[in-house]
């Protein structure tokens, strides 16, 4: 009896020791895309927001499904910026904001997903069809130009 304990012990051990638990690994996922607006008067450069041009109570984004895109405002240095979250999602998207009641904007993008140790989602195109738009203000932040 004793050895037949301990052949089945041997055998569980041998079978434990050839399992290869990086088999079961989850590989990491980067989190949801963000983008950074800001909205700047083009011969001034003050933010719309900041100089209270639009109000951020009347701000509505959309997808090209008529589905709410998840936004929220940050603050800085007498700076307001929108930040946008896109889940990870690849593909064409096409994004309304609807600024105010006369104002309103599309945005073209595209994200696109890299699989290497981790899977890291990220915009790989973007348009603001009928406005200009820049990079030249704060680091990773796109200003668009009214």
């Amino acid at each position: 009896m004793n050895r037949l304990m301990y052949v089945g012990l041997f055998l569980s051990f041998f079978g434990l020791a050839s399992c290869d638990v990086s088999d079961d690994e989850v590989p990491c996922i980067t989190g949801p895309v963000q983008l950074y607006l800001e909205f700047v008067e083009k011969q001034t450069g003050e933010n719309l927001y900041a100089n209270d041009t639009f109000q951020t109570a009347t701000l509505e984004v959309t997808d090209e499904d008529g589905v709410l895109v998840p936004f929220e405002f940050v603050q800085d240095l007498n700076r307001t910026f929108l930040k946008l979250t896109f889940e990870r999602e690849v593909g064409e998207k096409l994004i309304t904001l609807a600024i105010k009641e006369d104002v309103s904007l599309d945005l073209e993008l595209t994200i696109a997903v890299l699989e290497d140790s981790c899977r890291s989602y990220y915009i790989s195109e973007f348009e603001v069809p009928g406005y200009e738009y820049d990079q030249g203000g704060v680091a990773g932040v796109v200003r668009i130009l009214f």
